[in-house]
This record gives structure tokens, C-alpha cells and sequence, in this order.
């Protein structure tokens, strides 16, 4: 624990940082050995002098002296060698994007094969958008004026030159908005892969790469007859025709013009000998394209297209009039190797020798690769030559990536990749997976009566975790009464520092007390009469337990997304034994409750805990970076809490009404670890105002809405209120509207013959009908319309913080909703207070109505249950229809089923796979509209408990849990299952399963499940259905997630199937 770490804080930081490729000459002037032996050691286990382990690179051992810096192996920060490679290659981290220019690039002119419009055009929005001018990059991407390109080309260019590089300059920092764009305009480039150049009208030949790392050129002979032609030279021009036009159509069409080739001296090209034609087609074919041709023409590509290729290598560095921060076509190949120091590629001992590091070995094979290539350079046979340097590829390739090697030992070797990524990689192994100091992990459990932005600590943990507080006036009791607790009881302390050194605090009460009366004694800490304020301030700092209220960095890994790590404010749980955190949290870390562990970092000192409670709250992560929609929201129970509370028949008496109001506004802060108030007072501002009951007599009664409304109120006393309007998730059949509603929709003169008998005034019924004739009918449906709206529940209604109507459900804690509202209106910290009152009031209210889900919410009525089976009945109908127009059989063989398996396995055998995805699609299109009848008849009204009270149709309906596919799977049925958007496929035999008969048309077979899980599965229908979930979850990429439960439900399958084989005989 250094002393100056709390003296001092920081000065400096780091602005950026860059990463780019080495050149060689960077390489030799950080290297201080070159390597030129594949040897590592001696026949006595000693470092070969020019060997991968060189001792100029470092000691190998934890006792040697470095001979390069003279250092001690702790304190030598290890040296660079490297290897000179015999002849360049291709850089493996760029070979794609490599194959990818060279696909745009053309072979004989060495410049792009677009036209210099096109290439003007892309390269006046890079530059536009280096140097920040997004919207203008966008406006010349659509359309562009001639006067405003050619000025923007004089600017660019005085840019380019150095003369005009002061706004590039200055501009440090890229935005991710740049990046896509910039990024957006390469891949265009690179997809526009002419087949003839638009400069000289010459054919490329097709690049290809058999294997990774390696280049194949395919030049065909009519490419080579047509660039012989199009390379004919001009009668008295010595330069390559560039009318603009392709081919020979050009020329012909010209041949008038002076100086231009006749249609004779076409024809004469046309007419090429037969040893010409022969010397073409040898030229043609597959030859192998080495890196020292593709740097020659990639040389001369840099100087025909200077701007767009600076701009390709480097965005920031290469628009720098430093010529020596440029990086061009170098990048692409490499020439030498950095070898990295010996402590770096440490070799480990045991009884069977030693074990070199995985680098070494890969560092090894490439220096053998290497000399072999060497040796063979004075050999006259070429295609050894070729296979050395293709072997030194292959080895540079595996040691970057060995995922790129052939060979299965090359693929489970270790390169730079596989040392970096993955949960294995150094930086989750060595870096982010080790334990640190002022942290803890531990498993955590649901606390609903937490705030969203809240931590449990439990004690083991807060005794532990201390913080380091400087003694201040203000602060002086605390710290000598922890001082005095020790470090056994909470809040104590652990350590005490003064200028001169660091105490541990004894386990003797009487020592503590004396450390504690002498804490005040700091000069400095209060200013005297007649003292300098500015005097020396003996600095004292008392290392203090945990407590409420101190700030804590929460990680759950992997931290893929910003909110993965959030900053809550601590509140130390007696009794507990895990990490206690809200389910709002549970999204942004992805996170639940069966078993995840997360970590808790203690900041140490006052800039990172402003940083945590200003930056990184949990409060102000509601919004996610990624797409600005809402990350964080009440889940399941509380959903449910929310919907029965806010339905319109939700009544409440005074006593629970004000239950609801103060166990949900008052905050729970109080009910902490420490607090000396045994009774907590409630500050003016603080004071709740309740509102009048909806109902007076015979008793008061509050609607489940006016417990919302007086929630929004109090959040929200001394600003302006809200109104917002938001759809519902609940559809709209299961809110039923109320008799007195439905009898005015069905009868709309009702009421107004109502209204008229009440007042006496009774008019001529012909009068009447009259009048009720000359009413406009559109106008009166439009009325009627907006009164059923004004009454829906389907739209939740919030006018001047008085919810009106609605309902809420899952949807009022997304986007959009509720507190995404709040968020906006009034702050990050409203809306966190919202969530957490919102929490306490629905777990409040479902403890005084509770939630039960029973077998009597799945259960059907019987009448629906009876046209349930006569619609499924209809099926094999169906199927046999849907069979019968497939096949296109006459009228007169309907009925014969026999001839119909026979002209269906006729039409499969003969058209195959065309024919059996239009069988497909038809019998799905048929179930499914059997599916849809089905469920539209029992759902809702079909249940024998109806929703609300249906607790399970509450849960699918309202987005606490599931969904209406769960609901219809367990009372309806299963309906027809799908492996990879096609039906059950058949075997060779014909047959779906063993136990159906071959060509079985029945929907049953083809995978059709009419049964449902309230009564059971039949054999048949469990294996179609097993078949279809393993196809589901085996097409997710992520095994981690799925893989043991998966593993686990096959082995189950195994067994099944091993005790019907063995009671088979």
C-alpha cells in the first residue's frame, strides 16, 4: 500500500492512444538481436548464442543477469529480437483485405479499374469525412455539383500536399459515426469488382487463394487475345488508347479520326498468327501470384492513386504533412519479425525436461521455414524455391492464427490470436479473471426492497472492504468510534496511517482508545485565531470498514456492453451471506439468480468516487449506448403486481390505500445497518398527500390507478406534471368491455329514447324515424368509435400526473413508457426513485392479494372443448385435400388412398427436393390455418377461468413470463413442428418413423401435433417434438448457454431408448 497514493492525486492522463503496424526499420531499431539460429538450446540445456533464447533478450532464469541492461531477471523489462525473413510475404492480419484491393485494382495500368470520376468522388467524401464533415460527405454521396467538386479537389489536394492540414491536424479523436461511415464507403469500393478496366480497357486476371496466405492468379485465353487487342498501338501515338470506350467498339467507332487505327488494321489484330495465339495461350492460365509481384504493383498503385490510397492505410496519421508518420503499402507484406522478449515466452521445468512456450516452438518453425528457404535461393529448380517460401507462409500464418494452418497439429497449436482470445486468453485469464485488491465476489440473490441503484453487502464482506477517509473536523467522531470498534465489529477499522507510517489496529480495546483520543490532534485541521490557514496539515487517514452510502463499481463478466459495469451505493445487510441486488439490474448485466457471481470494486479515493456516483450510477444507465431504448425495468411478479393493482375493478379501503402509499414512498434508507435514530422523522418535503376516494358511499373507496396517481404526485411536487399516452401490451379480447357499453354499441337510439322518456318529451315515432334517418351514418360510427376508445383499457392514459385509464403492463417499463417518461422529463434520478417505489408498491400489494397459478387456469370449458376435437378431426381432411391437388389426380380416384401414396412417392422419387419443399409448404399452410381456428375459439373464452382471474393467461398476456405460444402448447395444442423451416423429413423408406407406414400422408406423420401438455404426449408426437427443439438450440452458436442442458436431455433420450431396446426381446 503505497504512502502518496491518498497524498497526491493524479496529474496526468492518458488523451489517446493509436495502434498501427511496425515498418521494418521500426523493427530493427527496437530489436537488439537478430535471430539466425532455429536452435533454443544446447546439447546442456543452455541458451544458443543467436537462438530464440538469446540472452540479450533477457534472462531465462530468476537468477541470471541481464546481459543488455544489467538488470536483475525481476527488474529487466525484457528486449525485442527479430528475424529477417528471406523473402517478404503476405502480413497475415491484412491478407483479406489485401485479396480485396487487389479484386479492385487493375493488373496492367496498376490503378483502380473504376473511372476517375468515381474514385474523385469516394475520395472527396473520405476526406470529408476525416476531417469531420459528416452531413456534407452524405450531400456529395447523392448528388454533386461540378463547381463544388472541382473546389473541394483543389482543397483536398492542398490538404494532401501538407499546405492545408492545420483542421486535420488539430482534429484528434474519431467518432463512431465516422468510423461506420468511412468504413461503409471502403466496402463499396471493394464490391464493385469490374471485369475490364475503366482507364485502359485491359482484363485482369480472376485472384483466387487455395490456401490462406497464398495468392493464385487465372489469366483465360480469351482475356490474354482481348488485352492484345486493346493493346495495339496507335499508328504514330506511343500511349494506350484511352477513349473512354470499352473494347474494340471504341476503336471502330473512331477509326475515321485522324491518327486513329482503320478497320483493317482491327481486322489484322483480329488475325494474329498461330504462333502468336500459341505464345497468348501459354501466357494464360493458373500461376501462383508471389508477394514480390503483388508489392511491385501495389508500389505503383500508391503513386497512380495517392489520395485514396493514403487515405486507405491510415486515416489520422497518413493526413499528417510528416512524412515519416505515413504508412503505405509496406503494411501488406512483412520483411522482418519481432521476436518478443525471453520472460515473455517462459519455458517450464518438470521431471520429464523442459517444455518450451508454445510461442517459442511456433518462433522456431518459422526460423527453420526460413533458413530452408535460404539455403534453396541459389537453387535453379524453381519449384522448390516455391514450396520453401509457401512453407514460410504457412508457418508465419500459424504463428499469428494458427486457426489458418492445414494440418491438425498446426491448428491445436497456440498463436498470438489464440494467446489473446476467448475466456482462455491472457487478458480474461491473467488480467480481468484475477482476483484484485478492495474487491469481492460472491453469488448473488434478488433483495426487491433494495433501490435499483443499491448493492446488499453482507458483513463478511463490508468487515473486509475498507476505504481509506482523511480525519477532517466534520468527520472526527465517526472515525475515532470506528477506530474504537476494531476491526471485528461494524463500522470499524482495520488500519490507521499518519505521515510517518501505517498502524494495524490492535485487538486490545485500550490501544484503540488511545489511537482514537489522539485522532483530533492533527495541526491544521482547525483553523485557530492568529494561525495560518495554510499550514502544514499532518495528514491522517483511518482505513474505515464499508458502510451505507459509500459507492461501489458492480461487474458482471463478460462485460460486453457499457452498462455491464455500474457504480451502486452500498447498503450493508446483516445476516446475509451473498450479494443482494434489484431485478431491474438483471438485464444490463445480464445476470439472474441461478447461481451467476459478480464482482465489487471499492473505489480509494474521492475523484473515482465522484466519477462513479456522477458517471457511472446505475440510475443514469437507463438509456443503452447502443440504440437508446430503455435497458432497465420492473420484471414478472412485479408485472403481475402492476396489472392486478391498476385493472379497473381494483378497489381499496383507507387502511390498505395508505398501506400501499407509505410502504412504496417512504424510502427504505432507514433500515440500514447503522443508524444511532431508533425513530426516523419525515422532513416537511417529504410529506404525502393523499387523494380524494373515488367512492364515498356506503364507504370510502381509492381505485388501484389513484395509488399510481399519488405515486406521480409526490415524485414529482415542485415540477410541472406530465401527460403521456402509451399502448398496452394486453391485447384487446381480453379486455372485455363493460354491459352498459356493449347495449349502447348494439343499440345506439337507446339511450337518447332513454334520455327523451326521462324528460317527458316523447316524440312522433315517424318524426323520429325520420330524424334517425337524416343522421349521418359515418359521422355516427365515428362517435361511436371514440367513445369505445375513451373507455378502452387497451391505452394507458396519463393526464397532469392522474392516470385516467389503462392498464400497466410490460410495455409501460419500456420504450416509451412510464418511466422512459420520466427519464426524459425529469431526470436520470426520478426515474431511478420511480423504479424503486414502483418495486415496493406492487411486491406490497401482491402480499395483500396474492398469486397463485393452479391446474384449474389450464382447464378448458367443456362445450369448447368438444369443437376443439371436431376442428382437429378436420385435419387428415385437410391433409388428404392438400395431397390430392399435389399430385393433380383425377376426379374419379379421389377415394383411393392407395393410389394416392403411390403418386405421391412417384412425384417425390422423380422431381426430389422442389417437389417435397411445395408439399411443405401447402400442408403448412393448411395445419396452420386449423392451428389458428383453433386457438381463436378457446382463447380467452374458452377457459374456464377468465381473464384477469386466469392467473396463467395473466402471465403470457401481460409480459410478466412466457408467452401465448406457452398457453396454446399447454391447453390447445402443439401444433405442426418444423426442423429448419421444413417439415418431418422421411427416410429412404418413405417413413417419418418406424411406425408409420412408408408414404403416410396423414398430418400426423408429417409432424402435426394435436396434442397438447395438459393431457399428454403420445410416443410419436414426444420424438417430433424432442426433434424440433434440438434443432433450435443447436443453431445457436453459444454451446455455453446451451450445451449442458442439451447434453443433459440426450443422455435422458439415451437411456429411454436403451430400456425399450432391452425390453424389445
Amino acid at each position: 500500500m503505497a504512502d502518496g497514493q491518498h497524498i497526491q492525486a493524479a496529474s496526468e492522463e492518458v488523451d489517446s492512444i493509436h495502434f498501427s503496424f511496425y515498418s521494418d526499420d521500426e523493427i530493427k531499431r527496437i530489436s537488439i538481436k537478430k535471430i539466425t539460429k532455429s536452435e533454443r538450446l544446447d546439447a546442456k540445456n543452455l541458451p544458443v548464442p543467436g537462438g530464440l533464447l538469446d540472452p540479450a533478450m533477457g534472462p531465462i532464469n530468476d537468477i541470471d543477469i541481464c546481459k543488455s541492461c544489467g538488470q536483475h531477471s525481476v527488474r529487466c523489462p525484457g528486449h525485442f529480437g527479430h528475424i529477417e525473413l528471406a523473402k517478404p510475404l503476405f502480413n497475415p492480419l491484412l491478407f483479406m483485405s489485401l485479396k480485396n484491393l487487389l479484386h479492385v485494382t487493375c493488373f496492367h495500368c496498376h490503378k483502380f479499374r473504376l473511372n476517375k470520376e468515381q474514385v474523385d468522388r469516394y475520395v472527396n467524401e473520405l476526406e470529408l469525412l476525416v476531417k469531420g464533415d459528416i452531413v456534407c460527405a452524405k450531400n456529395l454521396e447523392d448528388s454533386v455539383e461540378e463547381a463544388y467538386l472541382s473546389k473541394e479537389d483543389e482543397n483536398m489536394n492542398k490538404t494532401t500536399s501538407g499546405d492545408n492540414s492545420s483542421s486535420v491536424k488539430d482534429k484528434k479523436t474519431w467518432t463512431s459515426i465516422q468510423l461506420k461511415e468511412v468504413l461503409s464507403i471502403f466496402s463499396k469500393i471493394m464490391k464493385k469488382r469490374q471485369k475490364k478496366c475503366a482507364k485502359c480497357d485491359m482484363k485482369s486476371p480472376t485472384i483466387s487463394s487455395p490456401i490462406f496466405g497464398w495468392l493464385v492468379k487465372d489469366t483465360k485465353a480469351s482475356a490474354v487475345r482481348t488485352n492484345a487487342i486493346a493493346d495495339f498501338k496507335l499508328k504514330g501515338d506511343g500511349d494506350i488508347h484511352n477513349s473512354g470506350e470499352t473494347g474494340v467498339s471504341g476503336l471502330e467507332e473512331e477509326s475515321s479520326s485522324p491518327g486513329m487505327v482503320s478497320k483493317d488494321s482491327i481486322n489484322e489484330v483480329r488475325g494474329l498468327s498461330d504462333d502468336t495465339i500459341k505464345e497468348l495461350v501459354a501466357s494464360s492460365g493458373k500461376k501462383h501470384l508471389l508477394p514480390t509481384e503483388v508489392e511491385s504493383i501495389l508500389k505503383d498503385l500508391w503513386k497512380n492513386e495517392a489520395r485514396f490510397c493514403m487515405l486507405l492505410c491510415d486515416f489520422q496519421k497518413n493526413m499528417s504533412s510528416e512524412p515519416e508518420k505515413r504508412r503505405g503499402y509496406e503494411m501488406f507484406f512483412l520483411s522482418s519479425l519481432l521476436v518478443a522478449p525471453n520472460r515473455f515466452r517462459p519455458s517450464t521445468s518438470s521431471s520429464l525436461g523442459i517444455m518450451e512456450h508454445p510461442q517459442s516452438v511456433l518462433l522456431s518453425k518459422v526460423q527453420e521455414s526460413n533458413l530452408a528457404l535460404q539455403h534453396n535461393n541459389a537453387s535453379s529448380n524453381h519449384m522448390d524455391v516455391l514450396q520453401r517460401w509457401m512453407d514460410l507462409q504457412r508457418s508465419v500464418n500459424v504463428l499469428y492464427d494458427s486457426s489458418k494452418g492445414l494440418a491438425r497439429s498446426e491448428k491445436n497449436a497456440h498463436g498470438i490470436r489464440q494467446l489473446l482470445e476467448k475466456k482462455e486468453g491472457i487478458l480474461r485469464q491473467k488480467m480481468m479473471g484475477k482476483r484484485v485488491n478492495y474487491a469481492c465476489r460472491s453469488v448473488i440473490s434478488p433483495d426487491p426492497y433494495l433501490a435499483v441503484n443499491e448493492i446488499g453487502i453482507p458483513p463478511v464482506f463490508a468487515t473486509r472492504l475498507t476505504y481509506p477517509e482523511k480525519v477532517t473536523p466534520w468527520n472526527t467522531k465517526r472515525l475515532q468510534e470506528a477506530i474504537r470498534n476494531g476491526a471485528d465489529i461494524h463500522p470499524g477499522a482495520t488500519h490507521y496511517r499518519d505521515n510517518n507510517s501505517m498502524y494495524k489496529l490492535q485487538a486490545v480495546p485500550a490501544k484503540r482508545r488511545s489511537i482514537a483520543k489522539m485522532l483530533p490532534a492533527s495541526r491544521g485541521s482547525i483553523c485557530q485565531p492568529g494561525r495560518d490557514p495554510n499550514c502544514e496539515f499532518e495528514s491522517k487517514v483511518v482505513y474505515r470498514h464499508l458502510q451505507d452510502g459509500d459507492i461501489v463499481l458492480v461487474n458482471r463478466q463478460p462485460t460486453l456492453h457499457k452498462p455491464s459495469m455500474m457504480a451502486h451505493f452500498v447498503r450493508v445487510l446483516p445476516g446475509e451471506k451473498t450479494l443482494r441486488m434489484h431485478y431491474a439490474n438483471c438485464s444490463t448485466y445480464n445476470a439472474d439468480f441461478d447461481g451467476d457471481e459478480m464482482n465489487v470494486h471499492v473505489p480509494q479515493d474521492e475523484i473515482s468516487r465522484a466519477e462513479a456516483m456522477n458517471i457511472v450510477d446505475a440510475n443514469k444507465q437507463y438509456i443503452g449506448p447502443r440504440s437508446g431504448d430503455a435497458v432497465r425495468g420492473l420484471i414478472q411478479d412485479h408485472i403481475v403486481g402492476a396489472v392486478l393493482l391498476t385493472k379497473p375493478d381494483t378497489l381499496l379501503s383507507r387502511e390498505e390505500y395508505s398501506q400501499l402509499v407509505f410502504g412504496s414512498c417512504v424510502p427504505s434508507s432507514n433500515c440500514g445497518s447503522h443508524h444511532p435514530a431508533k425513530v426516523s422523522a419525515i422532513e416537511d418535503y417529504d410529506t404525502l398527500e393523499l387523494v380524494h376516494p373515488a367512492i364515498w358511499k356506503p364507504r370510502p373507496l381509492w381505485t388501484g390507478k389513484q395509488v399510481i396517481t399519488t405515486i406521480l404526485n409526490h415524485l414529482t411536487k415542485g415540477c410541472p406534471p406530465f401527460t403521456v399516452e402509451q399502448k398496452g401490451k394486453i391485447p384487446k379480447e381480453y379486455l372485455k368491455e363493460d354491459p352498459s357499453a356493449q347495449k349502447e354499441k348494439e343499440d345506439p337510439s337507446a339511450r337518447k329514447e332513454a334520455h327523451s322518456a326521462k324528460k317527458g318529451k316523447r316524440e312522433d315515432p315517424s318524426a323520429q324515424k325520420e330524424k334517425d334517418s337524416s343522421v349521418n351514418k359515418e359521422k355516427q360510427e365515428k362517435i361511436q368509435k371514440q367513445k369505445q376508445k375513451d373507455r378502452s383499457e387497451l391505452v394507458l392514459y396519463i393526464h397532469n400526473n392522474e392516470l385516467i385509464k389503462g392498464i400497466i403492463d410490460k410495455a409501460q417499463f419500456g420504450k416509451y413508457g412510464i418511466v422512459h417518461t420520466v427519464h426524459e422529463l425529469y431526470g436520470a434520478y426520478t426515474a431511478g426513485i420511480l423504479l424503486s417505489t414502483f418495486s415496493r408498491l406492487f411486491t406490497l400489494f401482491l402480499q395483500l392479494h396474492g398469486f397463485t397459478c393452479g391446474v384449474d387456469d389450464l382447464l378448458l370449458l367443456p362445450e369448447k372443448d368438444k369443437l376443439r376435437s371436431k376442428i382437429l378431426s378436420g385435419s387428415e381432411v385437410r391433409s388428404n385435400e392438400v395431397h390430392w391437388k399435389f399430385t393433380g389426380a383425377d376426379e374419379d380416384h379421389k377415394g383411393d388412398l392407395v393410389k394416392l401414396h403411390m403418386e405421391v412417392e412417384k412425384a417425390v422419387r422423380s422431381n426430389g427436393e422442389s417437389d417435397t419443399a411445395t408439399l411443405d409448404n401447402d400442408m403448412k399452410n393448411a395445419l396452420n390455418g386449423i392451428t389458428t381456428d383453433v386457438n381463436k375459439i378457446l382463447f380467452p373464452d374458452g377457459l374456464q377461468k377468465p381473464f384477469p382471474g386466469n392467473c396463467l393467461s395473466l402471465m403470457t398476456t401481460t409480459g410478466a413470463k412466457g408467452g401465448p405460444v406457452n398457453m396454446n402448447q399447454i391447453s390447445s395444442l402443439l401444433g405442426q413442428q418444423e426442423l429448419e423451416g421444413k417439415r418431418v423429413p422421411r427416410m429412404v423408406s418413405g417413413k417419418t418413423l418406424p411406425c408409420f407406414p412408408p408414404w403416410d400422408i396423414s398430418s400426423r406423420a408429417g409432424g402435426f401435433i394435436s396434442d397438447r401438455f395438459l393431457t399428454g404426449l403420445r410416443p410419436q408426437e414426444y420424438y417430433f417434438h424432442c426433434m424440433a427443439g434440438r434443432v433450435t438450440v443447436t443453431g445457436i452458436s453459444s454451446f455455453a448457454l446451451h450445451g449442458y442442458p442439451i447434453s443433459m436431455h440426450l443422455h435422458t433420450l439415451n437411456y429411454m431408448y436403451m430400456d425399450w431396446l432391452a425390453t424389445s426381446f
